[in-house]
């Protein structure tokens, strides 16, 4: 694992989330490829499930991150002032990119997948 304190970790959440944006718009495609044309396309399929349960696990793993730059900042106060910085952008942007997964994900919820 990267220390919090690399300076990778800053960018690392927001690489995440847009694989993470990738993956569901392409899952969303090739399983609107795969969905039947009688199923009524405003009502929420096996596709919504899958979708949500992806944007669950990234969402999760982002905040476990930023949980493990917050920890490592309280357990940590002796580091430098530039290893600190860097673990609080990192959980800063943990928690952006957890926040941008779960809104990006929410329409999965409530809209059926091939409109």
């Amino acid at each position: 694992m990267i220390s919090p304190s690399h300076p990778l970790q800053i960018a690392l959440g927001l690489v995440i989330w847009s694989g993470y944006f990738v993956a569901l718009y392409t899952g969303l495609s090739l399983g609107c490829q795969m969905e039947s044309a009688s199923v009524n396309s405003l009502t929420p399929t096996w596709l919504n499930h899958v979708l949500w349960g992806l944007t669950l696990v990234v969402a999760c793993g982002l905040l476990l991150q930023g949980y493990r730059c917050w920890r490592w900042l309280s357990h940590h106060p002796q580091e430098s002032d530039a290893n600190r910085f860097i673990a609080k952008v990192a959980l800063a942007v943990y928690g952006l990119s957890a926040f941008a997964t779960l809104v990006t994900g929410a329409p999965t919820l409530v809209l059926g997948p091939c409109l």
